[in-house]
């Protein structure tokens, strides 16, 4: 087991031959070894992604991230020989944790730059991917004769779009999304997307547990995390092993007393548009908060045709009430879409969006 970079195969122990090339994203590689690999320490300090609040730095106890490793490894049935390939930054928890479950589980990393095409040089199978969204959307498009060459691509980072959603069941690897974060040590839950076991839920490893607290948020208990684990996402719980994602507490938006769900919004109108956008509320003088939609895109993008689909498709309180037409969503580094700052930028500056008439 080891690193693999092109056509050289170095130990993991070796790994201060990595900085031995110019490349700054195996220079990184090497200081994450380095860090693990130091017997004065028994925790890996890590950067979360920024997603709903300002990145901070976390201190993750080695033990638990090793424990987490093998949770994964049980789930996916990889093993010793068998080969992952590492395109993520390693200063995230997603691509840190790659590198330890090769470490921990005897696997051979092969080793690419984070970027959008990973699978491009792939000449032969690969057992284990982690991959974002659209990194693999990249690969559907550019890079879709590599796909075959892939075993297992485990999703994470970012949501999963709905037009990636229907390319899914037609792939050759088996795809799966993981749910967690830095503070649960990467996912503590799995949803299959493609296959006999695709699922519209997910479902826990082993040795967690999830209830909910009174306002519907799901509660993490996991044998090797140290406290308990209190998230804004709203869940709806199947059974003690099962839970259906509904959206992000902090994202609800309460108009007129109606609450309603940004996330079950985007996901029955994205069929309809091609270009990138969200829902969000906004101030109103009458109903606290109005339903609006931020488009990635011109104003033209909203077609007749469009908003005939969007009334169709939703009910009278989700319908949204204005547009903002924005020339770039800005995005965290794992690539999701930064909300609250978009939405803080647009009240500062007194940005006004356009009307919507149905």
């Amino acid at each position: 087991m080891g690193f693999i970079i092109g056509d050289k195969k170095i130990g993991f122990k070796d790994y201060k031959k990595l900085y031995e090339s110019a490349a700054p994203y195996l220079s990184e590689i090497a200081d994450r070894c380095a860090e693990w690999f130091d017997e004065k320490s028994d925790n890996i300090i890590l950067t979360t992604s920024g997603t709903s609040a300002i990145p901070k730095t976390i201190s993750l106890p080695k033990s638990s991230m090793v424990t987490s490793a093998k949770m994964t490894q049980s789930y996916f049935g990889y093993g010793g020989g068998d080969t992952a390939l590492l395109g993520l930054p390693v200063k995230f928890i997603g691509g840190t944790m790659m590198l330890i479950r090769a470490i921990t589980t005897g696997l051979d990393l092969v080793l690419v730059p984070p970027a959008s095409r990973i699978l491009r040089g792939l000449t032969g199978p690969i057992d284990f991917v982690p991959m974002t969204p659209h990194q693999l959307m990249t690969a559907v498009r550019q890079d879709s004769d590599k796909l075959q060459y892939v075993g297992q691509i485990l999703l994470g980072g970012a949501p999963v779009s709905r037009e990636l959603q229907d390319i899914i069941p037609g792939l050759r690897p088996k795809i799966f999304i993981g749910f967690g974060m830095t503070e649960t040590i990467t996912h503590i839950a799995v949803r299959p997307l493609n296959g006999l076991k695709a699922k519209p839920y997910f479902e826990v490893l082993k040795g967690i547990g999830v209830s909910t607290d009174d306002k519907g948020c799901l509660v993490i208990d996991a044998d090797h995390l140290a406290d308990t684990v209190f998230t804004k996402d709203i869940v709806d719980i199947i059974d003690e092993r099962q839970f259906h994602w509904i959206g992000r507490y902090d994202n609800v938006i309460n108009t007129g007393g109606i609450k309603v769900y940004p996330e079950i919004i985007e996901e029955k109108i994205s069929q309809l548009l091609d270009v990138d956008f969200f829902v969000a509320g906004m101030p109103h003088e009458d109903f606290g908060k109005q339903v609006c939609i931020f488009i990635e895109g011109k104003e033209e993008s909203l077609t007749g045709n469009i908003i005939n689909g969007v009334k169709e498709a939703l009910n009278k309180y989700e319908m949204p009430r204005c547009v903002y037409y924005l020339d770039v969503l800005q995005r965290t580094p794992t690539g999701k879409v930064k909300r609250k700052k978009i939405l803080s930028d647009i009240v500062a500056n007194n940005i006004k969006g356009i009307k919507l008439d149905y």
